[in-house]
């Protein structure tokens, strides 16, 4: 998308002043999550680097005004790139991966692994119909195919970057086929880690990259209106939950907001998720739960759970009463 065309869908409204010190803000913490820099986003604006750079130091003549298309069409990019942190949590990743791999992986096969990590982070929080479908390829067969000492963690870190492309709004517009592509490799990819994970690696735990696939197939599903794909989901999804996993990889924000959101849809098969959902909380409910339930934002949940399993529910009455009222 150009900037004239962002700049199309942008609303007209007071407050610009205040967007942009926000996108400004926004765009360095982007950049510290993804390893992105200004030259990535001016390709992506279609301007040049300096104009990013002079854009981002608020030089005069530089500000977002209406007139301004070029400036407007930056902040409207910015604006997109926000991701969801409860599903990107790993914002260190060098440093992760290199405590987790330890002493188990060979000196190459370290170095292709972080390599791998840094290219599949670039991509996520961008809005989805900017993704480079070859570059997708070619780190979805490096990570298939990557060393068994490594595999796994590449698998999880590609599932990671694939969750930021089926829950933003721009998703709506991604064509069936690159959904289903999409839902082809997270299966491969979860597949690979899960069987790698069995046969030899001890240091990593499955339940992070069964969470991942399972909220990409899930999302996917929901959007093409594929039953299968969105039951097959949400069973990876209360997996992820049972199998060892890490505290901050937000298998309980994943499975709780993609339940709420088919509730929100009004789609068939919501309620009886929400009720597979219920059973699985009853089985593993603890502090994580309580945490992702206290941090979320579950108006449908919440008021389908007040009917089926109130017991679930916060007990502060006002918390109960913000979801039935929505």
């Amino acid at each position: 998308m150009s900037g004239a065309d962002a700049v199309r869908s942008l609303p007209e409204g007071p407050g610009l002043e205040e967007r942009y010190f926000a996108a400004i803000a926004s765009f360095v913490e982007f950049k510290e999550l993804t390893g992105c820099n200004n030259q990535w986003l001016a390709d992506q604006v279609g301007v040049s680097c300096s104009s990013i750079t002079n854009f981002l130091n608020r030089k005069p003549g530089y500000e977002p005004r209406r007139t301004r298309s070029k400036m407007m069409g930056i902040l409207a990019i910015i604006e997109g790139l926000e991701g969801r942190p409860d599903v990107i949590v790993e914002r260190n990743v060098d440093s992760r991966l290199e405590e987790l791999l330890g002493d188990d992986a060979d000196t190459e096969a370290r170095r292709f692994s972080l390599l791998h990590a840094k290219r599949a982070r670039a991509q996520r929080g961008t809005n989805p119909l900017l993704r480079s479908d070859i570059d997708t390829q070619v780190l979805y067969l490096e990570a298939i195919h990557a060393p068994p000492s490594v595999r796994p963690f590449m698998c999880n870190n590609l599932l990671l970057t694939f969750t930021t492309m089926v829950d933003k709004p721009e998703s709506r517009r991604l064509r069936p086929p690159a959904l289903r592509a999409t839902s082809l490799m997270a299966r491969r990819l979860d597949d690979e880690a899960q069987a790698t994970t069995a046969a030899a690696i001890s240091t990593f735990l499955p339940g992070n990259a069964r969470s991942y696939a399972g909220y990409v197939l899930a999302r996917a599903g929901l959007l093409l209106g594929d039953r299968e794909l969105t039951t097959a989901g949400f069973g990876r999804l209360y997996d992820g939950i049972a199998l060892p996993h890490t505290s901050s990889s937000g298998v309980w924000p994943n499975a709780l907001k993609t339940v709420d959101h088919a509730l929100g849809l009004g789609d068939a098969c919501a309620p009886a998720e929400a009720e597979r959902l219920a059973l699985v909380t009853r089985q593993h409910r603890g502090e994580e739960f309580d945490r992702a339930w206290s941090h979320g934002d579950l108006p449908h949940l919440t008021t389908h759970w007040s009917h089926t399993a109130p017991e679930l529910l916060p007990r502060d009455p006002s918390a109960l009463q913000k979801g039935v009222e929505r």
